[in-house]
């Protein structure tokens, strides 16, 4: 090690404060990109398994081929197995005395047993069929039947074909049960039951599998296949396989096989991933280049008298500069280590929160924690992009100092010119500067100009730290709206029925104990806007309808929902808003428009008055069926009506019987459909029980839904974004102040001899302790007066660049105030510490002192 080298060391260990500080600042923003890195890593990790499970472990399916395209697919190469199944005309099943043909009756999936061994991902008992006359039967079927099935038994079942009719013709139909389809019985079939299923979700749609006969295998049929290797280059194996052999469907499994790096233009997931993980590397190199750049140029402060007496004795300018290069070599190895342990640790524990919820959510249907969990991946591709990232950070933030170092000058050194090139005049204060503070504060003002590039560095730091702080809290706010996916409808359960049988249900849904509140939740929906897919006529979009804040709301996409709901709701809704509800019965369809679409109260309007008499209608809507806008009403957090619709979009509401009457002239009732959502604590168990009573009582065209179960997968995954934007916020905020103290704290430690003098003659300690304050304040003020206006500039270039018309600029002021009640906080709070640290030493000693 040369004699600049352990210099640069010897400074290191003299500077243990700063040194610490800078390698804490160094560790958290290696810890941010080593989140970034190991989340995306396991993120993919997870989605591969979680696409095998509800998937099954195929990589491809080759649709409809023949024999001879089989027999040369088996014998490639390139591929490890192949499974075959065929498409069956006796599709599906009814067990006989089952209580309802919706319970007892289901779809039957054929395939061979290589077929089986990849499709079947869940647990199961016994072992799975192997020809024609062995089923493996799913759990949940026997227990809804009230059956005590089990490997080894033999059962009979009526066997046919399910079918849909579909523009007057019946078709065969594959999938869930529906109300409307129809049972053609084609004879009876005796089986042995080889398995028990506990819910395999590629087959979901299936209760029962059975093995293929050697006639099915015959024709032709569709086959799943597993290459051998997966890595970057399957998909375009796959792709020149569809080709060589002239496949004319082939379905890929891109989901799994983008989690090995194998994408196209239908890779959704990395896709989504690599702009979103660009932009967080980025904001998380700039706001760690601000806070070690700052630790090396008060490194360098520290440092020019030796360095200039290094050049003194003959150092070059290339020593001097590899001096702080050296200087970044070491807290970067030392910063990169913890940083990698420390931020493996704290994603490990943030995915297993994360892996968890999303399991326990059931957004996974049918997996468990005790079939999976979210682990920890770190790859190797992953700690070299970590460590060069981090690399890059520390060099690029050291660049600037270097140099500055290898141009420092013995003389200058010595001098130290370049810290006092003010003249006398230069330091005048102006005089309300003393008349409002004092001496004291005639000395601080005056301080700040003298020590004018020490000033410039910690005001340029906190103004940055201020500007970056606002500016990614609020795109990550913008962002949370955006793809706000998390459901907050007010009803738990929806049931269909038909019209005519609507008052019928509604009086037996009136007799269960578990039922809160039902009400009409039918809706039409409308879409307006320049990138609408649909024909609308213009009316309420005209710009002279619409608020300043939302003048350019129909620029994309809007959605608007007319909501037919319940007489007494509507005439409630028009008396709280001052409106008289008897004009909405007689002449047009008439509705009241809500004047908000934030769904936060007192957020801003969205309209004008004169939107009012506009019309709501496609051109082909007929003219008994426009809905005129009569009303506006605002935004009540406490009225289930105003939940109706997803924030963002617009909601209209008329009062169902009303629209009803008018809209649907001449239409047979029999083709209308009525919506009721049911309020309740135990969706599940409410949902199973009004299944039942529309089976017993004979319902037709029904549907009911578990609306909490439905959307579990969106609510999970709006947590799971929630989590990972404001942990980022959180990072954000520990790397910014890390940088607002080690800025202030290093500057003060600088002025040790400035301190000492000032003491020397005759400052009292209450005198010092003003001017401290002050010069807190003079900081905070130079920084704040830039760094607000600049970061309501950003943000609101973010707000247009992001495009966002429906999410309008707005300022958080409570959170503008709060940060700069912070900022001076810490400033204050960092230059008392740093002063605290100097008490001890001597006035003599402080000025006898050299900077070594």
């Amino acid at each position: 090690m040369n004699i600049v080298n352990k210099l640069t060391l010897r400074h290191l260990k003299t500077n243990k404060g700063r040194t610490i500080v800078t390698i804490l600042g160094i560790t958290v923003s290696v810890a941010m990109i080593t989140a970034v890195f190991v989340s995306i890593a396991s993120f993919l990790d997870f989605n591969g398994k979680v696409t095998i499970l509800s998937g099954g472990n195929s990589h491809a399916l080759f649709q409809n081929i023949t024999q001879g395209q089989l027999k040369v697919i088996e014998k490639d190469s390139r591929i490890k197995s192949t499974g075959i199944t065929a498409t069956l005309q006796e599709n599906g099943f009814y067990l006989e005395g089952s209580s309802s043909y919706r319970i007892g009756s289901g779809q039957v999936l054929a395939g061979d047993l290589q077929y089986l061994r990849q499709m079947v991902t869940s647990g199961y008992d016994g072992k799975l069929p192997e020809n024609e006359h062995e089923i493996a039967v799913e759990e949940e079927f026997i227990e809804k039947n009230h059956l005590k099935w089990k490997p080894g038994d033999r059962v009979t079942l009526d066997v046919g074909s399910r079918f849909l009719e579909q523009s007057g013709e019946k078709q065969l139909y594959y999938g869930s049960y529906l109300s409307d389809e129809e049972f053609t019985q084609t004879g009876t079939k005796d089986y042995k039951i080889t398995a028990i299923l506990h819910t395999n979700i590629p087959t979901q749609s299936a209760q029962v599998l059975r093995g293929m006969s050697d006639r099915e295998k015959e024709g032709n049929v569709d086959a799943v296949i597993l290459l051998k290797e997966v890595d970057h280059k399957s998909l375009d194996v796959i792709k020149s396989m569809v080709q060589k052999y002239q496949i004319q469907t082939a379905e890929i499994n891109t989901d799994y096989l983008e989690t090995k790096f194998a994408i196209d233009e239908n890779s959704r997931v990395i896709k989504a991933i690599i702009p979103m993980t660009g932009v967080m590397l980025v904001i998380i190199v700039l706001a760690s280049v601000v806070l070690i750049y700052n630790a090396f140029g008060m490194s360098l402060s520290e440092r020019v008298r030796y360095l200039g007496m290094l050049a003194s004795v003959g150092a070059t300018k290339r020593q001097k500069r590899n001096s702080v290069y050296f200087e970044g070599f070491l807290l970067g190895l030392a910063g990169i280590i913890t940083g990698i342990i420390a931020g493996i640790a704290g994603i490990s524990v943030t995915l297993k929160i994360v892996g968890r919820k999303m399991i326990a959510s059931g957004m996974i249907q049918g997996i468990t924690e005790s079939e999976m969990s979210m682990n920890t991946v770190v790859p190797i591709w992953c700690i070299i992009g970590i460590v060069i990232v981090s690399a890059f950070t520390i060099f690029i933030s050291s660049v600037i100092p270097a140099r500055k170092a290898s141009a420092i000058t013995p003389i200058d050194a010595i001098r130290q010119q370049s810290e006092w090139k003010l003249k006398a005049r230069k330091l005048k204060s102006p005089r309300y500067i003393r008349k409002i503070f004092g001496y004291e504060g005639e000395l601080a003002h005056k301080s700040l100009k003298r020590n004018s590039r020490k000033t410039r560095v910690i005001t340029f730091s906190i103004t940055l730290s201020v500007v970056l702080f606002l500016c990614v809290n609020y795109f990550c706010q913008m962002f949370m709206q955006a793809a706000d996916i998390s459901v907050k409808i007010p009803y738990q359960i929806q049931v269909m029925v038909d019209y005519d049988e609507k008052d019928k249900l509604a009086k037996e849904l009136g007799d269960f104990s578990d039922i809160d509140d039902f009400y009409c939740v039918n809706s039409e929906y409308f879409e307006y806007g320049e990138k609408s897919l649909y024909n609308m006529e213009p009316g309420i979009t005209d710009k002279k309808n619409l608020t300043e804040a939302y003048k350019d709301l129909f620029q994309q996409k809007v959605k608007l929902y007319v909501n037919n709901i319940d007489d007494e709701a509507f005439n409630a809704l028009c008396e709280k808003n001052g409106l008289d509800y008897r004009d909405f019965y007689s002449g047009t369809i008439k509705g009241l428009l809500m004047n908000n679409i934030s769904h936060k109260e007192g957020g801003k309007k969205v309209f004008t008055e004169k939107v009012l008499g506009e019309q709501v209608y496609q051109k082909e809507t007929a003219e008994n069926s426009k809905v005129e806008i009569a009303g506006l009403i605002n935004y009540d957090k406490e009225n289930y009506v105003c939940k109706l619709s997803d924030p963002g979009a617009l909601a209209v509401y008329v009062p169902q019987s009303y629209y009803f009457k008018t809209a649907y002239q001449g239409v047979d009732s029999g083709d209308l459909r009525y919506l009721f959502g049911i309020e309740t604590k135990r969706h599940a168990e409410v949902t199973e029980k009004v299944l039942a009573l529309l089976d017993e009582q004979g319902y037709t065209h029904t549907y009911c839904s578990d609306v909490v179960k439905m959307f579990q997968t969106m609510n999970t995954v709006g947590f799971v974004i929630e989590v990972f934007v404001y942990g980022f916020v959180t990072l954000i905020t520990l790397i910014t102040i890390a940088n607002i103290i080690n800025t202030v704290s290093t500057g003060i430690a600088l002025r040790k001899k400035e301190f000492a003098m000032l003491k020397s003659v005759g400052m009292t300690p209450k005198g010092f302790r003003k001017m401290i304050r002050l010069e807190s304040l003079f900081y905070g003020l130079k920084a704040l007066v830039v760094g607000i206006p600049l970061s309501l500039l950003l943000s609101y270039g973010i707000n247009r660049a992001m495009g966002e018309a429906a999410l309008p600029f707005e300022v958080n002021w409570v959170l503008y105030l709060a940060v700069i009640i912070v900022v001076f906080l810490i400033i204050l709070m960092s230059m008392q510490y740093s002063v605290s640290k100097l008490k001890h030493d001597t006035i003599v000693e402080t000025l006898k002192e050299e900077i070594l």
